[in-house]
């Protein structure tokens, strides 16, 4: 087969802003491999339906477990029949296991990128609907999927079900298009001289309340410091506002509704440092969109990036308050260090979030399935 004339369409439930990282993902995936020369396109559900080249949107009858209508259904059927691979993306909603079905039925090659959902600590989250799901229905269709795609090697290990995955299974990390960093040159976003930024959803599992305690930390060593949080509101926006309230810290700490133009790259170039504080992560978007701009990153080691680590670009610590602080101090008093970490980091994007190398393992990785 020509890789040129691959028709490859990609089928994730939600593409709306409040589902976090998996839409970014597989939009910059799908982009590229246009991009690239391929034929790609996106099938999925929005509540905005924001106009995008090859992305083409259905209605769900029921939100939460991202049933289909029939519309949708019909167009999910229409797509895959002409399609020469299947790329599915999330799990634990009848939209993906629909896809799924339909894929086999008509003779499709189907890869799955779990995007994290797979994770036995993600199965943790609503275990009882999950298992019963996974017991009636998913344990079956999982058996169709012809390969699975991890986005880092934390993701694989922790795969619920070892026994499905080692017949064909491929890492490759989100990646991000240079085409999205015309960041403004002369930022004028920040009145402080020290400022952090939390970007993403405002929800419990993203631990921005020990941020807020870790800024309190060092509001009282007497930096005059600020933390940015940007983002919709996903379940904890009212009780962080209480928590800055309580610790006095109002003119600190400000909200954002979510930032959707490239002003959001100054937000993550021009801080002292993103902070990442989630209770689990897989591969997230933001990281590369950091990395990418050349910003520093303080993250948990509960966020699943141990290669970071490793390689000295991102500061990883402990999820304590007060390991959180001493980097939040590091980054602060020590600009000669921090100079490295951006040289390193400035190496790490060229070697490894490169998009068309990574890309093209995606679309070698169809080639090695539709064998």
């Amino acid at each position: 087969m020509n890789l040129k004339s691959l028709r490859i369409v990609h089928i994730i439930s939600k593409f709306d802003s409040n589902q976090g990282g998996p839409p970014k993902s597989v939009l910059s995936i799908m982009q590229a491999q246009n991009i690239l020369g391929y034929n790609s396109k996106i099938i999925t559900s929005s509540k905005k339906k924001k106009k995008i080249k090859n992305v083409y949107y259905g209605n769900l009858l029921f939100a939460r477990y991202a049933f289909p209508d029939l519309n949708f259904l019909k167009l999910i059927f229409k797509n895959i029949q002409t399609a020469d691979i299947i790329h599915i993306h999330n799990f634990w909603n009848f939209t993906v296991t629909i896809s799924i079905i339909i894929s086999w039925f008509c003779n499709k090659k189907i890869i799955l990128t779990p995007h994290g959902s797979l994770d036995k600590e993600n199965i943790k989250n609503n275990f009882f609907f999950k298992l019963i799901y996974f017991l009636i229905i998913d344990i079956f269709s999982l058996k169709f999927v012809n390969g699975f795609h991890f986005l880092n090697t934390e993701e694989r290990k922790n795969f619920f079900l070892k026994g499905i995955i080692f017949k064909k299974s491929v890492i490759i990390p989100n990646f991000i298009l240079p085409i999205n960093f015309i960041f403004l040159k002369k930022s004028k976003i920040f009145k402080k001289k020290i400022n952090f930024v939390y970007l993403g959803r405002i929800h419990p599992v993203k631990g921005i309340d020990i941020q807020i305690e870790s800024l309190a930390k060092i509001v009282n060593e007497g930096f005059n410091a600020h933390l940015h949080i940007i983002g919709p509101d996903d379940g904890s926006l009212m009780k962080l506002k209480k928590k800055v309230h309580e610790l006095k810290l109002e003119n600190n700490v400000s909200f954002y509704n979510s930032i959707f133009s490239n002003k959001k790259f100054s937000f993550l170039k021009e801080a002292n440092a993103v902070l990442l504080t989630s209770y689990r992560e897989c591969d997230p978007m933001i990281v590369k969109e950091t990395l990418n701009v050349g910003g520093i990153l303080i993250a948990t080691k509960t966020c699943g990036l141990s290669t970071l680590k490793k390689s000295n670009v991102a500061i990883i610590v402990d999820r304590q308050v007060n390991d959180i602080f001493r980097a939040m101090k590091f980054v602060i008093s020590n600009s000669n260090k921090i100079k490295i970490i951006k040289k390193n980091t400035k190496k790490y994007v060229n070697n490894y979030l490169n998009y068309k190398v990574n890309c093209n393992q995606i679309i070698f990785y169809y080639k090695k399935v539709l064998k």
